[in-house]
């Protein structure tokens, strides 16, 4: 709700205008408290008209769930709008909503970025509506922006129209808007960084602020175009300075090159004759050419002649061969015939010996039958001895014995039987023995184990760590990892304090504070594998195990820290390896904590303030910082008082635990002792059983080894009786000699007959053979004789055959040779030509008189070119690369040379446009540096301070981005005037300095409106005074752009004019109370005339 008031003494919880007397002229105020209220005229009728509004210049804000307001409208007025309310009411608010509402990034206000977090808080949705003139007063430019929190979209509407972004961006743009200008737009969060702008960055936001920005784009069209020819200018001045260095390079060995020109002259002869070396080896493989053709030619008409003997050779031939078919086929007949009955004969032959054979036999089956009869009776003498000698041996021997039947073998059997027996019962009753033995033999080795466990440095610590702890299962759990230690993938180790070393007394007790008591009986597995197989174990037991698969501990550096009194890192005060010491880390972050020698905790705190130690610890205390959790830049620091508990460290042993071990052990040796006894006695009775027991074994096998032998002997000699009666039976049988005459005469008289028809088939044979033979000798004579004839025809036929065949073969290298040549030739003829520059001396009548003045013998024009080189060679200069480093400076000048003068033609016309639009472009900005010289030089003078604007040159002239705009001031006349930065002017004097060059612009620059947030609050009463005078005297002219100003207070009694509108915000659920009193006071203090409207 919007009211007039009669003046603006104090402000109003909402928004006024007020018009203040115009009694008082000067600069000067009273002091704040004893200054009256002066009385203020009333603007009659509307407020304003749209008609005073520039273009651009907001006339209405209309704020819905926007940041802190849930519905407010507001009316600024056209020229200087001072919006005033306590801090956290919402000015800043009005700031945000016109950023937001016409197209600016959040970015600007250095707020949110998030555009759902300009919804107020506990609503869904929002809106920004501002109303911008435009030309036409009576058709407002209305931009409305609804903002959805859920996933901080929006929507921009153009009078009521669904629009876009870039189209709300083109309308402010036709407006004359920036935002992103800070001489335009200065919100709260924004005024440092206007205070930080460098001179070159404060021009080009000045030329951006002024007019339609046109200076600004001609500024950074410059800075485009020279930073566009910067490279061709630095290329350009580069060549020029080169071609100069190669020229005086050159100018310095004229005298060397001239001698080298003549040495080039006579290689340069040598060269145009060796011109004429490529056609003399072209010459002579064109000849090779010639010769190899007229070879293939001579070869083929050598294999047409071959040919021709082949034809005449052919007949002859094929008729040899065919008689010489016919022949053998007859003589393979004839012997086919003679080897049939050459195998006749050899049958019969063969017959007739087989015949003589048994007819031999026969002969001697008759001799030996008469030789039998007269040996019979000899024999059957022999043999009737032979048997009665086997007989009496027989007798003789004496006879088997059965085994069943030998009472020694049985006793001795039942004698083995009971010892073994006895045997095994005494080997029961030794491993029950032994068995009973084992349970004291373990006693003692446990119990001994136990008993040096309890000696040792690690057995008391692993009894410390279970008493600091309270696991009374640690010892069992440390025997069982022992136990299993070759189970496991990597080394299990534990228990932390077993593996800890520390010396010094205090730096144990600070591990000993420090350290949660658990983690001393930690252990740690350094695989996942390793930790599996033992957290059922641990579990069981009560013992933690940690997990330490990577070694991340190094040796810390605190020697940057020793200044401060700082001895350690907690972790470097005891030795152990990093595995351990990482473990540590993790559990009580002793890496975190530092060691202090004998120092004062309020030395310590001081520490705490200049460093980021968090955690120290001295030999008598232990301090802590924390920061609160409700203020990140508060901290606490607390003190404990250090706890003398390093016995953790050592230890000692139960007394009354070690004399029970020691009792233990002595009673299980007594019993391993009695044992042992019985154990002997059993094993000395078990050894006489078993060489008793084989003693017995030896006897029974040597008793039936004896029975065998007589049983095989028995055996034997009843065998040899019954073949001396076999054979005595054979030589007994009577042989009848007179019948085997009779049957042997009657067989060799057959045979005899058989014998001579046999001869006489033989005889046949043999004749029919001879005749055959003949036969079959006089073919095989004829078709060797045919063999022969066919064999010379075959040889000359072969001979012109392989003569032709030879010829051909040598046909195709020949060929090959001629395509070689030929080709040759031609390869031979392309670097010629290409050394005469394609000249053919045969077709060019100079090239070839050129020729004829040298030899045309290829070695004695090789001579005369070296000549000629030796000749140039012998030119001796000072440097070889002389003319070399000549020709390639000429060269590089000649290179050079064609690309500058396109390269300086281009950087002519580039460097013209940049002067041409420089000649714009600086007139302009030279006037209007001028008259903000002279607006802020004026606005200086009355505050009774001095300053000035001052545009510095860039002093090349053409580094367009170096160009200042330097602000120079002077508050106190003792001192010269410098160059306003934070260094050497306050922050209330950089505050006065900033509005009054925001005035200087004010009726210079084309924006429609400007906002400065809270630019007042560091300047004292008399300059905020003095300042809001020149604001309000510059609101006053005419084509002023509209401005506001925030500000969480205004002194009393400023001077007000009609151009100047208070917005006076107050903003909460107790305002309709206050505005309620406010208006019954400003009632009865200003009575309003009953034809003004509230």
């Amino acid at each position: 709700q919007f009211v007039r008031a009669r003046h603006a003494r104090c402000p109003a919880p909402m928004s006024t205008e007020a018009s203040p007397s115009r009694a008082r002229d000067d600069d000067d105020a009273p002091d704040d408290s004893a200054v009256a209220p002066v009385a203020k005229k009333l603007r009659q009728g509307a407020r304003h008209q749209p008609i005073e509004y520039i273009p651009g210049s907001v006339m209405r804000v209309k704020l819905h769930n926007f940041m802190t307001y849930t519905d407010v409208e507001m009316e600024p007025g056209p020229r200087l709008n001072v919006i005033l309310g306590p801090n956290g009411t919402g000015k800043s608010s009005f700031v945000c909503a016109l950023a937001i509402g016409l197209a600016g990034s959040t970015k600007l206000l250095g707020r949110a970025d998030k555009l759902s977090e300009f919804v107020k808080r506990g609503e869904q949705s929002g809106y920004s509506e501002i109303t911008l003139a435009t030309s036409d007063p009576e058709r407002p430019l209305v931009v409305r922006r609804e903002i959805k929190r859920k996933d901080s979209s929006s929507t921009w509407r153009v009078n009521n129209v669904v629009v876009t972004l870039d189209r709300v961006k083109l309308e402010m743009h036709k407006l004359g808007v920036q935002l992103d200008n800070l001489c335009q737009f200065l919100p709260q969060d924004r005024v440092v960084e206007f205070a930080r702008l460098t001179p070159e960055s404060l021009l080009m936001e000045t030329e951006k602020a002024i007019g339609n920005a046109e200076l600004y784009d001609m500024h950074a069209e410059l800075i485009r175009m020279k930073n566009d020819i910067a490279g061709l200018e630095r290329e350009v001045t580069n060549k020029r300075a080169k071609i100069e260095k190669l020229r005086l390079e050159n100018d310095g060995v004229e005298r060397d090159v001239t001698r080298f020109n003549e040495r080039e002259k006579l290689r340069e002869t040598a060269a145009e004759m060796k011109t004429k070396v490529p056609w003399l080896v072209f010459g002579n493989a064109k000849a090779r050419w010639q010769n190899s053709k007229a070879a293939v030619l001579a070869l083929k008409k050598s294999i047409l002649a071959e040919e021709d003997k082949l034809t005449r050779f052919k007949t002859p031939a094929v008729k040899a061969k065919d008689e010489l078919e016919l022949a053998l086929v007859k003589q393979k007949k004839t012997n086919v015939t003679r080897k049939t009955l050459a195998g006749k004969q050899h049958a019969k032959k063969e017959l007739l010996e087989e015949l003589g054979i048994d007819l031999e036999a026969k002969r001697g089956e008759l001799d030996r039958a008469r030789t039998k009869a007269t040996q019979r009776e000899r024999k059957i003498k022999e043999r009737e001895k032979e048997l009665r000698d086997c007989e009496a041996a027989l007798a003789r021997a004496p006879p088997p014995v059965q085994n069943d039947g030998n009472e020694e073998i049985k006793d001795l059997k039942a004698t083995k039987l009971d010892l073994s027996q006895e045997l095994r019962a005494l080997e029961d009753d030794l491993d029950a023995l032994n068995g009973r033995v084992k349970d004291p033999e373990h006693t003692i080795a446990h119990v001994s184990k136990q008993l040096e466990h309890m000696n040792s440095v690690r057995g008391q610590r692993v009894r410390n760590a279970a008493n600091v702890s309270k696991k009374q299962n640690l010892a069992a759990f440390d025997t069982y990892i022992t136990e299993n230690a070759n189970y496991f993938v990597k080394p299990v180790v534990g228990p932390l304090l077993s593996l800890m070393e520390c010396a010094n007394s205090d730096h144990r007790n600070m591990l000993a504070h420090v350290l949660p008591n658990y983690a001393f009986a930690e252990y740690i597995a350094q695989t996942r594998a390793d930790y599996d197989k033992i957290k059922e174990t641990a579990r069981r037991l009560g013992v933690d195990v940690l997990i330490v698969d990577q070694i991340d501990w190094q040796e810390p550096d605190v020697s940057a820290l020793h200044k401060h009194g700082v001895t350690h890192r907690l972790d470097q005060t005891f030795e152990a390896t990093p595995l351990v010491k990482t473990a540590l880390c993790k559990i009580g972050a002793i890496d975190k904590c530092f060691v202090f020698g004998a120092t004062p905790p309020e030395k310590v705190e001081a520490v705490f303030k200049e460093t980021n130690i968090t955690r120290a610890c001295t030999p008598d205390t232990v301090m802590d910082k924390k920061g609160s959790r409700y203020d990140g830049t508060v901290a606490s620091i607390s003190t404990a008082e250090l706890r003398k508990n390093g016995n953790v460290f050592t230890g000692g042993v139960d007394a009354a635990e070690k004399a029970a071990c020691v009792k233990r052990v002595a009673a299980a040796r007594q019993q391993v002792e009695v044992f042992a006894k019985e154990i002997g006695e059993c094993t000395a009775r078990k050894k006489k059983l078993e060489q008793d027991i084989e003693q017995a074994q030896r006897r029974i096998q040597s008793l039936g080894q004896m029975q065998k032998l007589a049983r095989d002997t028995h055996n034997k000699l009843t065998g040899n009786v019954a073949t001396a009666r076999a054979q005595l039976e054979s030589a007994s049988r009577t042989l009848d000699v007179a019948a085997i005459e009779t049957r042997v005469n009657a067989e060799l008289k057959a045979m005899t007959k058989q014998r001579v028809v046999c001869c006489l088939d033989l005889v046949e044979l043999t004749t029919q053979l001879a005749d055959t033979t003949h036969e079959h000798a006089t073919r095989t004579l004829r078709c060797k004789e045919l063999g022969v004839q066919k064999a010379y025809f075959d040889a000359q036929w072969d001979a012109a055959n392989a003569a032709n065949d030879k010829m051909r073969k040598e046909l195709p290298a020949a060929e090959n040779k001629l395509r070689e040549n030929k080709e040759l030739a031609r390869e031979l003829r392309v670097p010629a030509m290409a050394a005469t520059d394609q000249r053919d001396p045969g077709k060019d009548p100079t090239l070839q008189q050129q020729f004829d003045q040298w030899d045309d013998d290829l070695v004695v024009l090789e001579e005369a070119i070296a000549m000629f080189e030796n000749e140039a060679d012998a030119i001796m200069c000072p440097n070889e690369a002389v003319l070399e480093d000549y020709k390639s400076r000429q060269t590089q000048i000649a290179e050079i040379e064609s690309t500058l003068g396109a390269q300086e033609g281009s950087l002519g016309r580039s460097t013209g446009d940049i002067a041409a639009l420089k000649l714009k472009w600086l007139p302009k900005l030279r006037e209007l540096v001028e008259r903000i010289n002279e607006n802020f030089k004026h606005n200086f003078a009355s505050i009774g301070c001095a300053g000035e604007v001052r545009l510095r040159e860039d002093p090349s002239g053409d580094r367009f981005e170096f160009w200042k705009l330097e602000i120079w001031v002077k508050f106190r006349a003792a001192t010269d005037m410098h160059i306003l930065d934070a260094h050497r002017q306050s922050g209330g004097e950089r505050s006065v300095s900033t509005m009054l060059y925001l005035i200087s612009l004010q009726e210079l620059t084309k924006a429609p409106f400007r906002v400065v947030d809270e630019i007042n609050q560091g300047m004292d009463p008399v300059n905020e005074r003095k300042i809001f005078k020149r604001m309000t005297d510059a609101a006053s002219k005419d084509s002023t752009p509209q401005t506001f100003l925030l500000t969480p207070k205004l002194l009393n009694n400023l001077k007000y004019t009609e151009d100047c509108t208070v917005l006076c915000i107050f903003n909460g659920p107790w305002i309709a109370e206050v505005a309620k009193r406010w208006r019954e006071l400003q009632a009865s203090i200003q009575p309003v005339s009953p034809g003004t409207p509230e």
